[in-house]
């Protein structure tokens, strides 16, 4: 399972910061949580 989910992320993207977008976004999602962004 881990080799498959490397597979599909070097397939995505290989630039580091899209993949991270990637896996913070499912996380997110998986978990229902809501965002809430901060203004200054």
């Amino acid at each position: 399972m881990k080799q498959q989910v490397l597979k599909f992320l070097k397939s995505y993207s290989t630039l580091p910061l899209e993949v991270d977008r990637l896996i913070v976004s499912t996380f997110i999602k998986v978990n229902n949580l809501r965002i809430n962004n901060n203004t200054f």
